[in-house]
C-alpha cells in the first residue's frame, strides 16, 4: 500500500511539472496571453502576412483570462498579429514578434487590443512598443470608436433600408471622431522619429504616411516630412521601403484616359522579361490585382471570358501585386487565360503610380495605338464584359 501511494505521489508530481512547464525549444516560440475584463469564450486569432494579406495562424479561447499559442519557427524574427473578431473588439491587430527559443507574454486589461502590452527579449518588439506607446493617450479615444465602428459593421450586412442607412451615418460620424485623433497620435509618431534609430520599422512607418500624403488621405507638415527623408541614408534609400518613400514623395509622371500608355519591364512565371509595347496594334486591358482581394478573385472567371473571347484583337494582362512567392503561388492554383506578368516592385513604385492605383482590382484599357481608352476600379458580376462588349463595339 505505501510503494502505491508513493508511486501516486510521483505520478501527480510529474502530471504537474508537466503542465506547467514553460519552456521553450530551440525552433519554436510560445505566446503566453493573461488579460482582464474579456469574457471567457472569446476567440482571439494569430495572423501572418502573406504579401497583401493576412492568413490565420492559429486561434485559442480565452478561458480564466488565458490564451496561448506555440508553434514551430525557422529562421530570424517573424511579425506576427493577435486579433479577435469578437464582439466589443477593433477591427486592428497587435504587432507580436516571435523568434525561435523566445518566450513573449502578453497582459491586457480592456478589449482595445493595442492598449495590451507585449514583454520579449526580441529587439523588434521593443522598436514596435516604442512606435505605439508615444500615440496615447489620443489612440485609446480614437480606439474606443473604432471598437463601436466595428461592432457596427460586424451586423450591417444583415441590415435593410433606413436601418442600414442610419447604421452607415453612425459610421460615419464615428470616422470623423477618431480620424482627427489618430492624425494626432500620427503627428507624434513623426514627431518622435525625429531622433529615432532609423530602422526598417522606422522606414515602414515613414513609407505608410508617404503613401497616405500621395494619396490624399493625411496631410503633414511638408518640413517635417523632408526632414524625416533627409535622415535615410543612400543605402536605405535603396531598400523596398525607401523607394516606396521616394516614389511617393517624389511622384513620377502620371498618365490617364486620353494620354499615352506607361509601360514597365514586367516578367512571367518563367521570370522572362516583358513590355506592353509587345502589343502594339491590340487592345490592351491591364487587371491590378492581389490574392488579398476579394473583388479581384471573383473576376478571374469572367476575366478568362474576356481574353477567350476576343484573343484575336485584346491582350489581358494581369499585373500582379503580391510578392513573387505569393503571387507565382495564387497563379498556379487559379487557371487563368490572360497574361500574368508581375513589375516585382512594392505598391506605389512604378506602373501603380504611373496609372494611379489607389484600390483594386483596377482596370486600365489601352487602344490599339497605344493610348489609354478607359480606367476603372472594382468588379461586380457582368461588368467587365459589359465594359469591353461596348468598347470594342460588340453585343
Amino acid at each position: 500500500m505505501k510503494i502505491i501511494k508513493e508511486l501516486a505521489i510521483i505520478a501527480l508530481t510529474f502530471i504537474s511539472v508537466g503542465c506547467t512547464d514553460r519552456s521553450v525549444g530551440d525552433g519554436e516560440y510560445l505566446i503566453e496571453g493573461f488579460v482582464k475584463n474579456v469574457p471567457d469564450s472569446t476567440v482571439i486569432n494569430l495572423l501572418k502576412s502573406e504579401g497583401r494579406m493576412m492568413s490565420l495562424v492559429a486561434a485559442d479561447t480565452v478561458i480564466g483570462g488565458r490564451f496561448e499559442f506555440r508553434d514551430t519557427i525557422s529562421g530570424e524574427a517573424a511579425r506576427l498579429g493577435i486579433c479577435s473578431f469578437s464582439e466589443g473588439f477593433p477591427n486592428l491587430s497587435l504587432p507580436v514578434w516571435v523568434k525561435p527559443g523566445e518566450k513573449v507574454k502578453i497582459t491586457g486589461e480592456d478589449n482595445l487590443l493595442l492598449t495590451w502590452t507585449v514583454k520579449s527579449q526580441i529587439p523588434e518588439q521593443k522598436t514596435e512598443n516604442d512606435f505605439l506607446s508615444v500615440q496615447f493617450p489620443e489612440k485609446r479615444q480614437a480606439l474606443a470608436y473604432a471598437v463601436e465602428e466595428a461592432d457596427i459593421l460586424r451586423y450591417l450586412r444583415g441590415l435593410q433600408g433606413e436601418e442600414r442607412r442610419a447604421a452607415w451615418r453612425k459610421v460615419d460620424s464615428l470616422r470623423r471622431l477618431y480620424e482627427p485623433l489618430d492624425s494626432i497620435a500620427e503627428l507624434k509618431v513623426l514627431e518622435y522619429m525625429r531622433t529615432a534609430p532609423v530602422s526598417t520599422r522606422w522606414m515602414e512607418e515613414l513609407a505608410m504616411v508617404a503613401r497616405s500624403i500621395q494619396g490624399g488621405y493625411m496631410s503633414f507638415d511638408n518640413d517635417l516630412i523632408q526632414e524625416l527623408y533627409s535622415r535615410l541614408s543612400p543605402a536605405d534609400l535603396e531598400s523596398e521601403f525607401g523607394q516606396v518613400i521616394s516614389a511617393s514623395l517624389n511622384p513620377q509622371k502620371v498618365v490617364k484616359v486620353g494620354d499615352a500608355m506607361a509601360d514597365g519591364d514586367l516578367y512571367d512565371v518563367d521570370g522572362n522579361l516583358h513590355h506592353l509595347a509587345e502589343f502594339t496594334g491590340k487592345f490592351i486591358l491591364l487587371d491590378f490585382w492581389s490574392l488579398g482581394c476579394g473583388p479581384c478573385m471573383q473576376s478571374v472567371p469572367e476575366g478568362n471570358e474576356v481574353a477567350r473571347k476576343y484573343s484575336d484583337k485584346l491582350a489581358f494582362v494581369r499585373v500582379g501585386l503580391d510578392p513573387k512567392d505569393t503571387w507565382l503561388k495564387a497563379v498556379k492554383e487559379k487557371k487563368s487565360d490572360c497574361y500574368e506578368w508581375n513589375e516585382l516592385k512594392s505598391w506605389g513604385i512604378g506602373l501603380t503610380a504611373s496609372y494611379q492605383v489607389s484600390g483594386i482590382p483596377h482596370f486600365v484599357l489601352i487602344s490599339p495605338e497605344g493610348k489609354i481608352t478607359d480606367a476603372w476600379t472594382g468588379y461586380g458580376r457582368g461588368s467587365l464584359l459589359s465594359k469591353i462588349n461596348q468598347h470594342l463595339g460588340e453585343k
